[in-house]
């Protein structure tokens, strides 16, 4: 069986490989970063009023804190807008997005919450 972080890796590949996803958009993003990097606690409280709104599907008793969620997101949208990710970026959000799934939310309900804010960073 293989370990988490290697599962990790190849699900990145897999990302990068159907999104197109390249060193040119982190560049992008780096190049941009002053206009768009405000907005991270933006983004966040938005993370968080759905969270809150929504509770989603989960039903774990053991669902991480909220506020934490929301500051966690903010340092993580943060760093995409700065388009410096670092070598573990995409490891961790995947171990991330791990968390979320044991904490009961669905893909369906993760889906919908990435939809939400890129609706909100397109506008």
């Amino acid at each position: 069986m293989e370990n988490v972080l290697t599962l990790a890796e190849k699900s990145v590949d897999y990302v990068k490989e159907i999104t197109g996803q390249s060193s040119d958009d982190w560049k992008t993003l780096y190049e941009v970063r002053q206009s768009i990097l405000p907005w991270d606690m933006d983004l966040a409280a938005i993370f968080g009023d759905v969270l809150n709104t929504h509770k989603g599907d989960s039903t774990s008793e053991d669902a991480p804190d909220k506020t934490d969620q929301v500051n966690a997101f903010g340092v993580w949208i943060g760093t995409l807008l700065a388009g410096e990710p670092g070598s573990s970026f995409w490891t961790e959000t995947y171990l991330v997005g791990l968390d979320y799934a044991l904490s009961g939310y669905s893909s369906q309900f993760l889906f919908v919450m990435a939809s939400r804010i890129e609706e909100a960073f397109l506008q």
